[in-house]
């Protein structure tokens, strides 16, 4: 038996940017297991921490938003909940009021187009005219259908019309079947794609693994092309800069349309075999150039329903998955809570709509402030040697600004995959360190593979960064 004994300087983890890893062991570098709360983009070379989701709502809302569009002239967001709630933010004051609960008694669908707030509820078409504060709440019939979406596109608002695409011009002019598409299939998701000149119509099919993508100019009699995908639906679509992404199936699969097809890109990660999570139509957006998913609902028990990114600092970084954004009841896993709807209005501000229990709210993100706790697993670790047993005798973190009060950092580990973490002896704590920028925890640690676990905590509203995690080992065991 040969025994092999030899020093290795550390164990760097200095890159923390490259999102979702695939696997537990192997992803692009600098990706992670698992990440809640995480700002690894503004600064690429830190681990930090997200800005706060803050409930902004107060206790008006009492129903699940599913859409929400803002006005032109003030930039007052306006809301519609599932069970036909209609709600208003004034962005003078920031103060939200509910303004009627509709016949209807659902949220289908929300725009605003030609001065007016376009809604569905009920299958019918309503308005709201923020001028008069006038309601109209039968305007036009739809089609029975569970969603009625909207998106402005060239110079009409068109809306989901189950099988039809129905519209309403700037002079008011409504055609309930502007386009016919494919008998059977219900549309779902809108987005306007490209810089303005089509359409990406989304679809559904009842109890069918057929979802259909389909594109139209404007102008034609017919769609101009559809594509056809083994997932039960198309859930949600968003457009950022060309960067068009879809949601589709029940599986959590995040899609790219690059113009001919749909190229399967990334999942949600942590959804049990057989179980579900999907995004509601609403619950996608744009915000300071991001593209943002949330995942809303779905049988899954383990899936974090909070809202992902898939973007990156710019083009010299791979656009990678991470969750940015937890709501701010603090919920992360569980079939009655869900989000409703994502929301950018602007560049400054970021509104969430959830659901937990029986608890209802909408959240808002502005850049200010930091989640009061954010965590950090790292990929599974064996040095390329997964044959040999290491010897750990010290971790240490190198912080990338000096720690400030109210700041602190524990560390975990788990060795030889037992599923549970172990607390390092010592944590990083302003309490007790004062403001340093380094500090190194011994440890006496024998395993094969070695994962990390890094928990940020902030009760003053600012974040610690983390520069680099380097663990000192010796490499000391037989192969076999």
């Amino acid at each position: 038996m040969i025994i092999q004994k030899y020093n290795m300087d550390v164990l760097r983890i200095t890159k923390f940017n490259g999102g979702f890893s695939s696997g537990d062991k192997i992803g692009t570098v600098g990706s992670f297991f698992y990440g809640q709360n995480l700002d690894i983009h503004s600064e690429p070379d830190k681990l930090q921490v997200s800005p706060v989701a803050t409930k902004d709502s107060g206790s008006i809302i009492t129903d699940l938003v599913l859409f929400m569009t803002s006005e032109g002239v003030n930039n007052d967001v306006y809301a519609l909940g599932d069970t036909g709630n209609f709600y208003k933010r004034t962005a003078s004051t920031g103060v939200w009021s509910l303004l009627r609960t509709l016949g209807g008694a659902n949220g289908q669908g929300l725009g605003y187009f030609n001065n007016l707030i376009y809604y569905a509820s009920g299958n019918s078409v309503g308005t709201y005219n923020p001028a008069t504060g006038a309601f109209n709440e039968t305007v036009h019939s739809l089609n029975a259908a569970t969603w009625h979406p909207m998106a402005c596109f060239l110079d009409k608002i068109v809306i989901g019309n189950g099988i039809y695409l129905a519209s309403i011009d700037a002079s008011t002019i409504w055609s309930s079947d502007n386009l016919m598409l494919i008998t059977d299939y219900e549309i779902k998701c809108l987005e306007v794609l490209g810089g303005g000149n089509w359409l990406g119509i989304g679809t559904t099919k009842a109890d069918k693994t057929d979802a259909r993508f389909f594109t139209w100019d404007g102008y034609s009699t017919n769609y101009n092309d559809v594509i056809t995908i083994n997932e039960n639906g198309i859930n949600a679509i968003t457009n950022n800069q060309g960067m068009i992404l879809i949601n589709a199936g029940t599986s959590g699969n995040i899609y790219q349309y690059n113009g001919s097809s749909l190229v399967k890109l990334k999942s949600f990660p942590l959804i049990e075999k057989n179980l579900t999570a999907l995004c509601y139509p609403g619950s996608v957006c744009n915000f300071r150039g991001n593209s943002l998913l949330a995942v809303s609902t779905g049988s899954s028990l383990t899936v974090n329903r909070t809202v992902y990114s898939w973007t990156s600092k710019d083009k010299n970084y791979p656009k990678v998955l991470n969750s940015e954004f937890t709501p701010s009841h603090g919920n992360l896993t569980g079939t009655t809570n869900e989000i409703g709807s994502l929301f950018s209005e602007g560049e400054s501000s970021l509104f969430i709509s959830w659901k937990n229990g029986s608890s209802y709210g909408v959240d808002l993100v502005d850049g200010t402030g930091a989640f009061a706790t954010a965590e950090y697993q790292s990929i599974i670790f064996d040095i390329g040697r997964v044959e040999y047993k290491k010897f750990f005798n010290a971790i240490k973190l190198r912080l990338a600004r000096i720690l400030r009060t109210g700041e602190s950092i524990d560390v975990y580990y788990d060795a030889d995959r037992t599923g549970s973490w172990t607390a390092f002896a010592e944590n990083i704590d302003f309490a007790t360190d004062g403001a340093i920028i380094e500090k190194t925890i011994p440890c006496q640690l024998n395993a094969t593979e070695l994962q990390i676990r890094i928990v940020f905590t902030n009760t003053n509203n600012t974040s610690s960064a983390i520069a680099a995690v380097l663990l000192k080992l010796t490499i000391t065991s037989n192969a076999f």
